[in-house]
């Protein structure tokens, strides 16, 4: 009977069971640190690791200052979104080429930031530290470890 459960309980959490059709799969709100963005940077940062653009300084440079850029164009010109979108995401691009944290992911951050609900619009500056600080900072954690693992990869060969 043990054994039964041990094999078939993570199958049924994963929904593949037919036994199991009541499961709640978790909302876009229930997720505040899975951005598509995130995904994005996963790219680089596991599969050219090498690239300047994957490094520490690129993936919470630029991930942060365009958040906050996003932030701060809607603060500004919110009621306009064409505006506040095209603003934001040029006012990005060039912060990231000033501060040398060219990420491109970075680019999809600020426009979340722009193009987010209302919960995320009323975190206001919160917003750049959570989610996005968080997430970035945990995207980082989790490359260190993985792409250290193996002998022959090393991340974070590039330096601030």
């Amino acid at each position: 009977m043990k054994i039964e459960l041990l094999i078939r309980q993570p199958w049924e959490n994963l929904s593949i069971s037919p036994h199991n059709s009541s499961v709640r799969y978790p909302e876009p709100q229930d997720l505040p640190l899975l951005r598509g963005s995130f995904g994005a940077s996963a790219v680089p940062v596991y599969g050219a690791n090498r690239s300047p653009m994957a490094h520490p300084r690129h993936l919470l440079g630029g991930h942060i200052i365009s958040d906050l850029i996003g932030v701060v164009s809607y603060q500004l010109w919110g009621t306009t979104p064409w505006l506040a979108a095209g603003l934001g995401m040029s006012l990005a691009i060039v912060a990231m080429l000033l501060t040398n944290t060219v990420h491109p992911p970075g680019g999809g951050t600020a426009l979340l930031a722009l193009i987010g609900g209302g919960e995320m619009h009323a975190l206001g500056y919160l917003y750049v530290l959570i989610p996005t600080g968080a997430g970035a900072a945990l995207l980082l954690l989790v490359a260190l470890v993985v792409n250290n693992l193996a002998r022959h990869r090393r991340y974070s060969v590039w330096r601030w």
